[in-house]
Protein backbone atom coordinates (compact mmCIF):
# COMPACT_ATOMS: atom_id res chain seq x y z
CA UNK A 1 0.00 0.00 0.00
CA UNK A 2 1.46 3.38 -0.95
CA UNK A 3 0.95 6.73 0.77
CA UNK A 4 2.16 10.29 0.39
CA UNK A 5 4.67 10.54 3.22
CA UNK A 6 3.50 14.01 4.41
CA UNK A 7 3.77 13.06 8.11
CA UNK A 8 6.70 15.39 8.80
CA UNK A 9 4.75 18.36 7.42
CA UNK A 10 1.68 17.33 9.42
CA UNK A 11 3.70 17.14 12.59
CA UNK A 12 5.10 20.61 11.91
CA UNK A 13 1.59 21.95 11.36
CA UNK A 14 0.46 20.41 14.67
CA UNK A 15 3.30 22.14 16.50
CA UNK A 16 2.49 25.46 14.82
CA UNK A 17 -1.16 25.13 15.87
CA UNK A 18 -0.09 24.34 19.42
CA UNK A 19 2.19 27.36 19.52
CA UNK A 20 -0.67 29.62 18.44
CA UNK A 21 -2.72 28.54 21.44
CA UNK A 22 -2.13 29.71 24.98
CA UNK A 23 0.83 27.78 26.29
CA UNK A 24 -0.58 27.86 29.80
CA UNK A 25 -3.45 25.64 28.70
CA UNK A 26 -1.20 22.76 27.49
CA UNK A 27 1.17 20.32 29.07
CA UNK A 28 2.59 16.98 27.93
CA UNK A 29 1.02 14.33 30.10
CA UNK A 30 1.75 10.62 30.02
CA UNK A 31 -1.53 8.88 29.62
CA UNK A 32 -2.97 5.62 30.69
CA UNK A 33 -3.54 3.38 27.72
CA UNK A 34 -5.76 5.22 25.27
CA UNK A 35 -4.40 3.27 22.30
CA UNK A 36 -4.09 -0.49 22.17
CA UNK A 37 -2.13 -2.12 19.38
CA UNK A 38 -4.10 -4.53 17.22
CA UNK A 39 -1.55 -5.48 14.54
CA UNK A 40 1.84 -4.83 13.00
CA UNK A 41 2.07 -5.33 9.26
CA UNK A 42 5.64 -5.32 7.93
CA UNK A 43 5.78 -6.24 4.23
CA UNK A 44 8.00 -5.53 1.24
CA UNK A 45 6.83 -3.23 -1.51
CA UNK A 46 5.47 -6.28 -3.35
CA UNK A 47 3.48 -7.36 -0.29
CA UNK A 48 5.90 -10.15 0.51
CA UNK A 49 8.46 -11.14 3.11
CA UNK A 50 11.02 -8.55 4.15
CA UNK A 51 14.67 -9.41 3.54
CA UNK A 52 17.91 -7.45 3.94
CA UNK A 53 17.83 -4.84 1.18
CA UNK A 54 14.03 -4.70 0.90
CA UNK A 55 12.03 -1.53 0.51
CA UNK A 56 9.26 -2.14 3.04
CA UNK A 57 5.95 -0.76 4.28
CA UNK A 58 5.30 -0.74 8.01
CA UNK A 59 1.65 -0.35 9.08
CA UNK A 60 0.80 -0.38 12.79
CA UNK A 61 -2.88 -0.62 13.68
CA UNK A 62 -4.34 0.76 16.97
CA UNK A 63 -7.78 0.87 18.49
CA UNK A 64 -8.71 4.01 20.41
CA UNK A 65 -10.19 3.22 23.85
CA UNK A 66 -10.80 6.73 25.12
CA UNK A 67 -14.36 8.07 25.48
CA UNK A 68 -13.36 11.58 24.48
CA UNK A 69 -12.22 12.13 20.94
CA UNK A 70 -8.47 12.42 20.37
CA UNK A 71 -7.28 15.03 17.91
CA UNK A 72 -4.11 15.52 15.87
CA UNK A 73 -2.81 12.02 16.62
CA UNK A 74 0.80 11.56 15.54
CA UNK A 75 2.97 8.43 15.79
CA UNK A 76 6.75 8.85 15.64
CA UNK A 77 9.35 6.08 15.65
CA UNK A 78 11.81 6.70 18.46
CA UNK A 79 14.41 3.97 17.92
CA UNK A 80 15.15 3.17 14.28
CA UNK A 81 18.24 0.98 14.76
CA UNK A 82 19.84 0.52 11.34
CA UNK A 83 16.58 0.93 9.47
CA UNK A 84 16.24 3.96 7.24
CA UNK A 85 12.75 5.43 7.58
CA UNK A 86 11.54 7.57 4.73
CA UNK A 87 9.14 9.06 7.28
CA UNK A 88 9.69 8.59 11.00
CA UNK A 89 6.34 10.19 11.88
CA UNK A 90 2.87 9.40 10.60
CA UNK A 91 -0.69 10.57 11.16
CA UNK A 92 -3.54 8.08 11.42
CA UNK A 93 -5.10 6.47 8.37
CA UNK A 94 -8.27 4.52 7.91
CA UNK A 95 -8.46 3.02 4.45
CA UNK A 96 -7.48 5.69 1.96
CA UNK A 97 -8.40 8.56 4.32
CA UNK A 98 -6.19 10.35 6.82
CA UNK A 99 -7.79 11.16 10.19
CA UNK A 100 -7.52 14.31 12.25
CA UNK A 101 -9.81 12.91 14.95
CA UNK A 102 -10.39 9.38 16.26
CA UNK A 103 -13.35 8.34 18.38
CA UNK A 104 -13.98 5.57 20.88
CA UNK A 105 -13.61 2.06 19.43
CA UNK A 106 -12.28 3.13 16.04
CA UNK A 107 -9.24 1.37 14.53
CA UNK A 108 -6.71 3.25 12.44
CA UNK A 109 -3.06 2.81 11.54
CA UNK A 110 0.22 4.63 11.31
CA UNK A 111 2.05 4.14 8.02
CA UNK A 112 5.79 4.21 7.32
CA UNK A 113 8.12 3.50 4.45
CA UNK A 114 11.36 1.76 5.40
CA UNK A 115 14.59 0.97 3.63
CA UNK A 116 16.06 -2.19 5.15
CA UNK A 117 19.88 -2.15 5.00
CA UNK A 118 21.50 -4.79 2.81
CA UNK A 119 24.00 -5.65 5.52
CA UNK A 120 21.50 -5.99 8.36
CA UNK A 121 21.51 -9.26 10.28
CA UNK A 122 18.26 -11.18 9.82
CA UNK A 123 16.25 -11.45 13.01
CA UNK A 124 13.63 -9.80 15.23
CA UNK A 125 14.01 -6.11 16.06
CA UNK A 126 12.24 -4.15 18.80
CA UNK A 127 11.13 -0.63 17.83
CA UNK A 128 9.54 2.09 19.97
CA UNK A 129 6.70 4.31 18.90
CA UNK A 130 5.71 7.58 20.56
CA UNK A 131 2.00 8.40 20.06
CA UNK A 132 1.15 12.09 20.67
CA UNK A 133 -2.47 13.35 20.68
CA UNK A 134 -4.66 16.11 22.09
CA UNK A 135 -7.67 15.55 24.36
CA UNK A 136 -9.57 18.62 25.60
CA UNK A 137 -6.60 20.98 25.19
CA UNK A 138 -4.25 18.54 26.87
CA UNK A 139 -1.34 17.15 24.86
CA UNK A 140 -0.99 13.48 25.76
CA UNK A 141 1.49 10.83 24.76
CA UNK A 142 1.99 7.09 24.99
CA UNK A 143 5.05 4.94 24.18
CA UNK A 144 4.60 1.49 22.69
CA UNK A 145 7.11 -1.18 21.82
CA UNK A 146 6.61 -3.61 18.93
CA UNK A 147 8.72 -6.00 16.90
CA UNK A 148 9.46 -6.41 13.20
CA UNK A 149 11.16 -9.38 11.55
CA UNK A 150 13.80 -9.31 8.85
CA UNK A 151 13.95 -12.75 7.31
CA UNK A 152 16.96 -14.66 6.04
CA UNK A 153 17.19 -15.18 2.30
CA UNK A 154 15.57 -18.46 1.26
CA UNK A 155 18.24 -21.07 0.47
CA UNK A 156 18.80 -22.45 -3.00
CA UNK A 157 16.69 -25.59 -3.25
CA UNK A 158 17.09 -27.56 -6.47
CA UNK A 159 16.28 -31.18 -7.27
CA UNK A 160 17.07 -33.29 -10.33
CA UNK A 161 13.96 -34.61 -12.04
CA UNK A 162 15.65 -36.50 -14.89
CA UNK A 163 19.01 -36.93 -16.59
CA UNK A 164 20.06 -38.67 -19.77
CA UNK A 165 22.79 -38.82 -22.40
CA UNK A 166 21.94 -37.80 -25.96
CA UNK A 167 21.92 -38.92 -28.66
CA UNK A 168 23.56 -42.11 -27.38
CA UNK A 169 25.34 -43.08 -24.18
CA UNK A 170 27.35 -46.11 -25.25
CA UNK A 171 31.00 -47.01 -24.66
CA UNK A 172 33.07 -45.15 -27.25
CA UNK A 173 30.41 -42.52 -27.96
CA UNK A 174 31.81 -39.11 -28.93
CA UNK A 175 30.36 -35.58 -28.83
CA UNK A 176 27.62 -36.65 -26.41
CA UNK A 177 25.40 -34.18 -24.51
CA UNK A 178 24.19 -34.71 -20.97
CA UNK A 179 20.74 -33.25 -20.29
CA UNK A 180 19.82 -32.62 -16.64
CA UNK A 181 16.25 -31.55 -15.88
CA UNK A 182 16.27 -29.54 -12.63
CA UNK A 183 13.37 -28.19 -10.60
CA UNK A 184 13.47 -25.02 -8.51
CA UNK A 185 11.91 -26.05 -5.20
CA UNK A 186 12.80 -22.78 -3.47
CA UNK A 187 10.77 -19.67 -2.80
CA UNK A 188 12.83 -17.32 -4.93
CA UNK A 189 13.69 -17.12 -8.60
CA UNK A 190 17.00 -18.41 -9.91
CA UNK A 191 18.16 -15.43 -11.96
CA UNK A 192 21.28 -16.96 -13.48
CA UNK A 193 24.26 -19.03 -12.48
CA UNK A 194 26.80 -21.69 -13.35
CA UNK A 195 26.60 -25.45 -13.05
CA UNK A 196 29.74 -27.55 -12.59
CA UNK A 197 29.62 -31.25 -13.46
CA UNK A 198 32.15 -33.57 -11.79
CA UNK A 199 32.63 -36.91 -13.54
CA UNK A 200 34.22 -40.15 -12.29
CA UNK A 201 37.84 -40.86 -13.16
CA UNK A 202 36.87 -43.43 -15.79
CA UNK A 203 35.67 -40.59 -18.02
CA UNK A 204 38.15 -38.71 -20.17
CA UNK A 205 37.07 -35.37 -18.65
CA UNK A 206 36.85 -34.78 -14.90
CA UNK A 207 34.90 -31.50 -14.99
CA UNK A 208 32.49 -29.67 -17.31
CA UNK A 209 30.74 -26.30 -16.90
CA UNK A 210 27.47 -24.93 -18.20
CA UNK A 211 25.26 -21.88 -17.66
CA UNK A 212 21.98 -22.00 -15.76
CA UNK A 213 18.89 -20.38 -17.26
CA UNK A 214 16.39 -18.36 -15.23
CA UNK A 215 14.03 -20.66 -13.31
CA UNK A 216 10.93 -19.46 -11.49
CA UNK A 217 9.90 -21.17 -8.22
CA UNK A 218 8.22 -24.48 -9.03
CA UNK A 219 9.42 -24.48 -12.66
CA UNK A 220 11.77 -26.90 -14.42
CA UNK A 221 14.58 -26.25 -16.88
CA UNK A 222 17.31 -28.27 -18.59
CA UNK A 223 20.99 -27.76 -17.89
CA UNK A 224 23.01 -29.09 -20.83
CA UNK A 225 26.63 -30.22 -20.88
CA UNK A 226 27.98 -30.70 -24.41
CA UNK A 227 31.07 -32.36 -25.83
CA UNK A 228 31.30 -35.41 -23.58
CA UNK A 229 33.33 -38.41 -24.81
CA UNK A 230 32.68 -41.83 -23.30
CA UNK A 231 35.76 -44.10 -23.24
CA UNK A 232 35.58 -47.23 -25.36
CA UNK A 233 36.82 -49.43 -22.53
CA UNK A 234 34.32 -48.18 -19.97
CA UNK A 235 32.15 -50.80 -18.31
CA UNK A 236 28.42 -50.56 -18.82
CA UNK A 237 26.33 -49.79 -15.75
CA UNK A 238 25.34 -46.96 -13.42
CA UNK A 239 27.78 -44.16 -12.58
CA UNK A 240 27.47 -41.49 -9.90
CA UNK A 241 28.03 -37.89 -11.01
CA UNK A 242 28.10 -34.70 -8.93
CA UNK A 243 26.37 -31.47 -9.95
CA UNK A 244 27.38 -28.25 -8.18
CA UNK A 245 25.11 -25.26 -8.73
CA UNK A 246 26.30 -21.72 -7.98
CA UNK A 247 23.36 -19.41 -8.60
CA UNK A 248 22.29 -15.82 -8.18
CA UNK A 249 18.74 -15.71 -6.82
CA UNK A 250 16.18 -12.93 -6.77
CA UNK A 251 13.40 -12.32 -4.26
CA UNK A 252 10.01 -11.10 -5.40
CA UNK A 253 11.12 -7.55 -4.72
CA UNK A 254 14.22 -8.23 -6.85
CA UNK A 255 16.82 -8.42 -4.11
CA UNK A 256 19.74 -10.40 -5.55
CA UNK A 257 21.79 -12.82 -3.46
CA UNK A 258 23.84 -15.97 -4.05
CA UNK A 259 23.24 -19.62 -3.22
CA UNK A 260 25.05 -22.89 -3.72
CA UNK A 261 23.96 -26.53 -3.72
CA UNK A 262 25.62 -29.86 -4.54
CA UNK A 263 23.61 -32.83 -5.79
CA UNK A 264 24.75 -36.41 -6.49
CA UNK A 265 22.88 -38.23 -9.24
CA UNK A 266 23.53 -41.07 -11.66
CA UNK A 267 23.57 -41.87 -15.35
CA UNK A 268 23.57 -45.25 -17.06
CA UNK A 269 26.08 -46.36 -19.68
CA UNK A 270 24.30 -48.95 -21.78
CA UNK A 271 25.75 -51.49 -24.20
CA UNK A 272 25.07 -50.50 -27.81
CA UNK A 273 22.57 -52.61 -29.75
CA UNK A 274 24.09 -55.27 -31.99
CA UNK A 275 24.68 -54.16 -35.56
CA UNK A 276 22.51 -56.22 -37.88
CA UNK A 277 24.78 -58.04 -40.34
CA UNK A 278 23.94 -61.13 -42.36
CA UNK A 279 26.64 -63.56 -43.47
CA UNK A 280 26.30 -64.14 -47.21
CA UNK A 281 29.37 -66.30 -47.72
CA UNK A 282 32.68 -67.31 -46.20
CA UNK A 283 35.54 -69.64 -47.03
CA UNK A 284 39.08 -69.78 -48.40
CA UNK A 285 40.22 -67.65 -51.31
CA UNK A 286 42.02 -70.52 -53.06
CA UNK A 287 40.34 -71.71 -56.25
CA UNK A 288 40.31 -75.28 -54.99
CA UNK A 289 40.62 -75.25 -51.23
CA UNK A 290 41.89 -78.76 -50.64
CA UNK A 291 43.87 -79.94 -47.67
CA UNK A 292 47.44 -78.80 -47.85
CA UNK A 293 46.68 -75.76 -50.02
CA UNK A 294 49.33 -73.10 -49.67
CA UNK A 295 49.02 -69.34 -49.24
CA UNK A 296 45.28 -68.97 -49.00
CA UNK A 297 43.19 -66.46 -47.03
CA UNK A 298 39.89 -66.51 -45.17
CA UNK A 299 37.15 -64.30 -46.57
CA UNK A 300 33.85 -63.26 -44.96
CA UNK A 301 31.16 -61.54 -47.03
CA UNK A 302 28.53 -59.59 -45.06
CA UNK A 303 25.27 -57.78 -45.87
CA UNK A 304 24.22 -54.73 -43.82
CA UNK A 305 20.60 -54.83 -42.68
CA UNK A 306 20.97 -51.85 -40.35
CA UNK A 307 20.12 -48.16 -40.91
CA UNK A 308 23.16 -47.05 -38.97
CA UNK A 309 26.34 -46.28 -40.90
CA UNK A 310 29.58 -48.23 -40.46
CA UNK A 311 32.37 -45.68 -40.82
CA UNK A 312 35.32 -47.97 -40.10
CA UNK A 313 35.74 -51.55 -38.98
CA UNK A 314 38.47 -53.64 -37.40
CA UNK A 315 38.41 -57.43 -37.65
CA UNK A 316 40.40 -59.42 -35.10
CA UNK A 317 40.88 -63.00 -36.34
CA UNK A 318 42.19 -65.84 -34.21
CA UNK A 319 43.03 -69.05 -36.07
CA UNK A 320 42.66 -72.11 -33.86
CA UNK A 321 44.23 -74.65 -36.23
CA UNK A 322 46.89 -72.78 -38.23
CA UNK A 323 49.11 -69.69 -38.18
CA UNK A 324 49.24 -66.71 -40.50
CA UNK A 325 52.17 -65.76 -42.67
CA UNK A 326 53.69 -63.71 -39.84
CA UNK A 327 53.89 -66.80 -37.67
CA UNK A 328 51.09 -65.69 -35.32
CA UNK A 329 47.68 -67.24 -34.84
CA UNK A 330 46.16 -63.75 -34.54
CA UNK A 331 45.66 -61.32 -37.41
CA UNK A 332 44.08 -57.89 -37.79
CA UNK A 333 42.27 -56.47 -40.80
CA UNK A 334 40.97 -52.91 -41.17
CA UNK A 335 38.16 -52.08 -43.56
CA UNK A 336 36.70 -48.67 -44.35
CA UNK A 337 33.11 -47.71 -45.07
CA UNK A 338 30.74 -46.15 -45.28
CA UNK A 339 28.39 -49.11 -45.27
CA UNK A 340 24.71 -48.94 -44.43
CA UNK A 341 21.49 -50.76 -45.18
CA UNK A 342 21.78 -52.95 -48.28
CA UNK A 343 25.54 -52.65 -48.70
CA UNK A 344 27.68 -55.77 -49.17
CA UNK A 345 31.33 -55.89 -48.16
CA UNK A 346 33.99 -58.58 -47.79
CA UNK A 347 36.67 -58.96 -45.14
CA UNK A 348 39.85 -60.82 -46.22
CA UNK A 349 42.50 -62.03 -43.76
CA UNK A 350 46.28 -62.27 -44.30
CA UNK A 351 47.49 -65.49 -45.95
CA UNK A 352 48.17 -68.78 -44.21
CA UNK A 353 48.88 -72.41 -45.09
CA UNK A 354 46.80 -75.50 -44.54
CA UNK A 355 48.14 -78.88 -43.54
CA UNK A 356 47.59 -82.24 -45.15
CA UNK A 357 46.69 -83.86 -41.84
CA UNK A 358 44.02 -81.27 -40.85
CA UNK A 359 40.69 -81.00 -42.65
CA UNK A 360 38.74 -78.72 -40.25
CA UNK A 361 39.80 -75.14 -39.57
CA UNK A 362 38.19 -72.93 -36.92
CA UNK A 363 38.32 -69.16 -36.58
CA UNK A 364 37.13 -66.70 -33.92
CA UNK A 365 36.36 -63.30 -35.45
CA UNK A 366 35.67 -60.15 -33.46
CA UNK A 367 34.38 -57.14 -35.37
CA UNK A 368 34.74 -53.68 -33.86
CA UNK A 369 32.54 -51.33 -35.87
CA UNK A 370 32.74 -47.54 -35.58
CA UNK A 371 29.08 -46.63 -36.11
CA UNK A 372 27.73 -43.19 -36.95
CA UNK A 373 24.22 -42.29 -35.81
CA UNK A 374 22.47 -39.01 -34.97
CA UNK A 375 25.66 -36.92 -35.24
CA UNK A 376 27.67 -39.11 -32.91
CA UNK A 377 30.11 -42.01 -33.24
CA UNK A 378 30.32 -45.09 -31.05
CA UNK A 379 31.74 -48.59 -31.22
CA UNK A 380 29.74 -51.79 -31.66
CA UNK A 381 31.37 -55.17 -31.05
CA UNK A 382 30.19 -58.37 -32.72
CA UNK A 383 31.60 -61.92 -32.66
CA UNK A 384 31.55 -64.78 -35.14
CA UNK A 385 32.77 -68.34 -35.01
CA UNK A 386 33.50 -69.90 -38.40
CA UNK A 387 34.27 -73.53 -39.19
CA UNK A 388 35.61 -74.54 -42.61
CA UNK A 389 36.12 -78.16 -43.67
CA UNK A 390 38.60 -78.88 -46.46
CA UNK A 391 38.01 -81.77 -48.82
CA UNK A 392 40.63 -84.22 -49.88
CA UNK A 393 40.87 -83.93 -53.67
CA UNK A 394 39.80 -86.92 -55.78
CA UNK A 395 42.78 -88.18 -57.72
CA UNK A 396 42.04 -88.27 -61.43
CA UNK A 397 45.05 -89.66 -63.26
CA UNK A 398 44.74 -91.65 -66.46
CA UNK A 399 47.40 -93.84 -68.14
CA UNK A 400 47.83 -92.64 -71.68
CA UNK A 401 50.62 -95.03 -72.71
CA UNK A 402 53.18 -97.53 -71.45
CA UNK A 403 56.30 -98.75 -73.20
CA UNK A 404 59.63 -100.37 -72.61
CA UNK A 405 62.59 -98.14 -72.69
CA UNK A 406 64.44 -100.27 -75.21
CA UNK A 407 61.42 -100.63 -77.43
CA UNK A 408 61.20 -104.45 -77.28
CA UNK A 409 61.95 -106.98 -74.54
CA UNK A 410 62.36 -110.73 -74.70
CA UNK A 411 62.34 -113.54 -72.16
CA UNK A 412 65.51 -113.26 -70.23
CA UNK A 413 66.01 -109.55 -70.89
CA UNK A 414 67.62 -107.66 -68.04
CA UNK A 415 68.10 -103.98 -67.09
CA UNK A 416 64.99 -102.89 -68.85
CA UNK A 417 63.00 -99.73 -67.96
CA UNK A 418 59.22 -99.40 -68.01
CA UNK A 419 57.85 -95.97 -68.94
CA UNK A 420 54.28 -94.95 -67.97
CA UNK A 421 52.74 -91.75 -69.35
CA UNK A 422 50.02 -90.23 -67.02
CA UNK A 423 47.38 -87.59 -67.80
CA UNK A 424 46.32 -85.28 -64.92
CA UNK A 425 42.53 -84.66 -65.05
CA UNK A 426 42.49 -82.54 -61.85
CA UNK A 427 42.55 -78.75 -61.41
CA UNK A 428 45.67 -78.88 -59.29
CA UNK A 429 49.22 -79.86 -60.02
CA UNK A 430 50.71 -82.94 -58.40
CA UNK A 431 54.13 -82.56 -56.88
CA UNK A 432 56.35 -85.26 -55.52
CA UNK A 433 54.36 -88.19 -56.97
CA UNK A 434 55.23 -91.67 -55.74
CA UNK A 435 54.13 -94.71 -57.75
CA UNK A 436 54.04 -98.34 -56.67
CA UNK A 437 53.96 -100.83 -59.62
CA UNK A 438 53.08 -104.49 -59.15
CA UNK A 439 54.43 -106.77 -61.95
CA UNK A 440 53.23 -110.30 -62.78
CA UNK A 441 54.89 -113.36 -61.30
CA UNK A 442 58.20 -114.08 -62.90
CA UNK A 443 59.32 -110.46 -63.14
CA UNK A 444 62.13 -109.38 -60.94
CA UNK A 445 61.45 -107.39 -58.94
CA UNK A 446 57.72 -107.93 -58.78
CA UNK A 447 57.11 -104.51 -57.01
CA UNK A 448 58.70 -101.26 -58.12
CA UNK A 449 58.40 -98.00 -56.04
CA UNK A 450 59.53 -94.77 -57.54
CA UNK A 451 58.83 -91.11 -56.76
CA UNK A 452 59.74 -87.43 -57.00
CA UNK A 453 57.64 -86.84 -60.08
CA UNK A 454 55.57 -83.76 -60.90
CA UNK A 455 52.36 -83.87 -62.90
CA UNK A 456 51.02 -80.54 -64.02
Amino acid sequence: MRYNGFARSIFTIVLIILSMLSVSNYSYLPSSQYFTRRYVDFKSNVNDTVYPGSYAYLNIGYQYLGYTDANYVLGCIIDTYNFTFVNTCSKLYAGNESLNTISHGEIAEFRYQVRVPRNITPGVYVLRLNITFIIENNVMYEVDEFTVTVNSYPPLNVSIVDSYLSPRGYPGSTSVSLYILVRNNGFTRIAYGEAILYLPSVFQTSEKRSSIPSIQPGDQQYIVFNGLNIPLNISTGVYNLTLKIQATLATRDNILYTGEETIVFNVTIEPPPRYNLEILDYGFTANKPYRGVQYTSLYLTLLSLDDRVIDTGIAYIKALDTVFSNGSSIALTVFNGPYSYGDVFTIVTPRFETRLDISIYRFNITLQLLVYEDNTYYWVVDNYFLVIQLEEPEVKLYILNTYWGSGFVYPGSTGESLNIILYNMMDVAITDLYAEIHLPNGFNPEIIINGGYTVE
